[in-house]
């Protein structure tokens, strides 16, 4: 039960960060000029790379 818990927070927070980082990127000066596609994917990589992160450290516990 805990597993599943573990699972679901990181996984919310994971979708959290992507859209936040998109967000971001969507206003900053330096990124006006990507288009969205280009915008979503690099948020997601960051966020998935994030949540495995998390992982890690979860499952190290």
């Amino acid at each position: 039960m805990v597993y599943e818990n573990e699972i679901a927070i990181t996984w919310t927070l994971g979708i959290g960060i992507s859209a936040i980082i998109a967000s971001y990127l969507l206003i900053s000066e330096k990124t006006k000029h990507w288009d969205d596609k280009k915008i979503a994917i690099f948020s997601t990589l960051i966020a998935f790379s994030l949540i495995l992160l998390l992982g890690s450290i979860l499952k190290v516990r």
